[in-house]
Parts: C-alpha cells; sequence; structure tokens
C-alpha cells in the first residue's frame, strides 16, 4: 500500500486568498445594502429638472457595477474540482506546474509532462492485463502506480492551488474597475441627488413693509399695493 499523502501544504495560502475575496465580497454587499436601504433613495421622489436622469443613470450604473463585482466575487470562493486528465489540455497550467516539478517530483521524472506519460503507461497496463492479475507485469503495473500515488496527489493539490491564483488573478483588475466604477457611480449620484438647478433654487426674499398703513381698515391695500412693487421689481431685475 502507498504511503498516506502529507498534509496539502497550500491549505494555508488558499485560506488567505479565499478570506481576501469574501472581505471583498462581504465590502461590496455592504455597499449595495447601504444604497438599497439609504435615506438618498428616499429623496429621489423629491427630484425633478435637469439633474433627474443623470442622477437616476449615475445610481444605477453605481449599483449595477457594485453587483456585478459581488457576482464575480462569489464564483471566485466556490471550489473548483480539479481533475488529473485537466492537464492534457491545459498548456499554461503544465508550464506552471513544470516550473516546480524538482520540488514534488521524482529524479527520475523530472518533468509533469513525463509523469503524464509515465502515469498513462502504467493506466494501459493495467487495462490491458487485468484479465491476468496474477501475472508479474499486471502486479508490477500496480506497485508501480501505488508509488507514483503520491506524487500524482501533489499535482493535484498544486494544480488546484495555481488554478485559483490563476482565476483570482485574471479578475481582479475587473474586480477594482467594477468597485472603483460603483462607487464613483453612486458618489456622482448622491451629489446630484441633493443638488437643484439655478432655476429651481429658492428666489431672494423680498422684504414687504406695512407701515404705510395707518389702520387696520387701509393695512389690505397697503399690503396689495407692497406686493404689486414686489413683484415689478422683481420683473426688472429678471429682465
Amino acid at each position: 500500500m502507498a504511503d498516506s499523502a502529507p498534509a496539502d501544504p497550500y491549505s494555508s495560502a488558499k485560506y488567505n486568498i479565499r478570506d481576501t475575496i469574501k472581505w471583498l465580497a462581504t465590502t461590496l454587499s455592504g455597499l449595495v445594502a447601504a444604497v438599497v436601504a439609504g435615506a438618498s433613495i428616499t429623496g429621489l421622489s423629491g427630484m425633478h429638472g435637469a439633474y433627474f436622469w443623470p442622477a437616476i443613470f449615475a445610481g444605477l450604473a453605481g449599483l449595477l457595477c457594485l453587483l456585478w463585482a459581488d457576482a464575480i466575487a462569489l464564483q471566485l470562493l466556490m471550489s473548483r474540482s480539479f481533475f488529473f486528465g485537466q492537464l492534457d489540455t491545459d498548456d499554461d497550467l503544465r508550464t506552471q506546474l513544470n516550473k516546480h516539478a524538482r520540488d514534488f517530483l521524482p529524479p527520475e521524472i523530472p518533468t509533469v509532462d513525463d509523469f503524464i506519460t509515465s502515469w498513462k503507461q502504467i493506466l494501459k497496463a493495467i487495462a490491458d492485463n487485468k484479465a491476468r492479475p496474477d501475472e508479474k507485469p499486471y502486479k508490477d503495473a500496480v506497485v508501480y502506480s501505488q508509488q507514483l500515488t503520491p506524487e500524482m496527489q501533489n499535482i493535484n493539490r498544486l494544480a488546484n492551488f495555481v488554478v485559483l491564483v490563476r482565476s483570482f488573478d485574471e479578475k481582479k483588475w475587473k474586480l477594482f474597475a467594477l468597485a472603483v466604477a460603483g462607487i464613483l457611480g453612486l458618489g456622482l449620484y448622491a451629489i446630484l441627488s441633493s443638488a437643484k438647478p439655478d432655476a429651481e433654487k429658492d428666489p431672494n426674499p423680498v422684504t414687504v413693509s406695512l407701515n404705510s398703513a395707518k389702520g387696520w381698515a387701509d393695512l389690505g391695500s397697503a399690503y396689495t399695493q407692497a406686493c404689486s412693487d414686489a413683484a415689478m421689481k422683481l420683473q426688472s431685475a429678471g429682465a
């Protein structure tokens, strides 16, 4: 029987990467929740004019960017099963593993490509001689496969780690860009939703003096005259 394989030497590194991704997913989810439940949404019903549609577009774009980034982070957290047969078609992965082959392969098998060839030969020998399990070719192939099993497990562990790192490297800049775009979009939404066009700003207050009224009887006429004068001044100022 083959010796028990050692514990996964890459488990700590995998945990650190997954912990970083979980932190990103939690942060992005918190931003989305803050926008959805925030007080700025309640002020949207009072918006109108030139800033309404730009604010809507900025808010939706920022929210969609954060949701997209959150979905990517959650996808990275999902465990992906790695199978030894994937090395046949993944040239880039084989290249990455060959850089460290001397650290986990026996001296007589210097590269991962040589290991794959040897493993296929062993499997073929077992399949060709399975009808004669008591003969030497079959027994030798089984013994050799048991000897190489720990090395194959090491390859699987390293390949799984490389696939995780590669996936994170492929998505990290996209995550960063989406997070920045989302924050900028929501920030622009907050600015526009709290601003008013110049045409909609409250006019300057006009002080109406009623000191000209001599009594309650002529208060109404004095008030009417004061308002009329104020309106004429505003009209003249606007012209």
